[in-house]
């Protein structure tokens, strides 16, 4: 716990330096930190830094009718980021799925982020270009796949519109009325349609 609370009251500090336009080697002497403890932080920095140009930005637009004050200057005292984000770290992976393609072509491919890009209704050629292989290779090694994807998403679809239509939606009961119910707005089944017998009472 004091291990956060520390790092907590260390975040607040260099904030507040950055805020009083200090520069990355004047952060570092009045916190007594060393440059990489402030590499550490230095989203804080950039934060800071970034909100005392949008005020600045703000003030010039609100004063610049009523003050000589030129806001650029001021803008131009704030310090740079002068911290550069080191390159980031590169690794490999061993991804486990079914080989596809010849030669330098040869690729591996994950069933089941075919699945789930199937789920999402995406098209052959945009799973296929997802994994920079031909459609017909994609839809040779993985057509079942994907159609089963696709029908899980139509069932999942199908029981939000019953249970939205069970719930009370009137138009999504219309809808579902007429399209799995077969209902009309116009009948025109004859059945339904054909007078009702009439019985004559005796009145004799």
């Amino acid at each position: 716990m004091k291990d956060k609370e520390l790092e907590k009251q260390i975040k607040s500090q260099i904030e507040s330096a950055a805020a009083s336009l200090l520069d990355d080697d004047e952060i570092c002497t009045s916190l007594n930190i060393t440059p990489k403890d402030l590499e550490k932080h230095y989203e804080v920095v950039e934060n800071a830094r970034l909100k005392i140009k949008q005020r600045l930005n703000a003030k010039r637009i609100l004063n610049a009718n009523n003050t000589g004050e030129k806001v650029e200057d001021i803008i131009k005292d704030i310090p740079e980021n002068t911290y550069k984000r080191k390159k980031p770290k590169t690794a490999t992976k061993e991804v486990e799925g079914v080989v596809v393609g010849r030669g330098e072509n040869k690729t591996v491919v994950p069933p089941e982020e075919v699945y789930k890009l199937a789920k999402l209704w995406c098209s052959m050629q945009e799973i296929a270009d997802w994994f920079n292989i031909p459609r017909e290779t994609l839809k040779y090694n993985f057509s079942d796949l994907i159609a089963k994807g696709r029908a899980e998403t139509k069932q999942a679809l199908r029981r939000a519109q019953l249970k939205n239509a069970l719930g009370g939606n009137t138009s999504m009961q219309i809808w579902l009325g007429k399209n799995i119910l077969g209902q009309s707005d116009n009948p025109i089944n004859n059945e339904s349609v054909q007078v009702l017998p009439w019985l004559e009472e005796d009145t004799d």
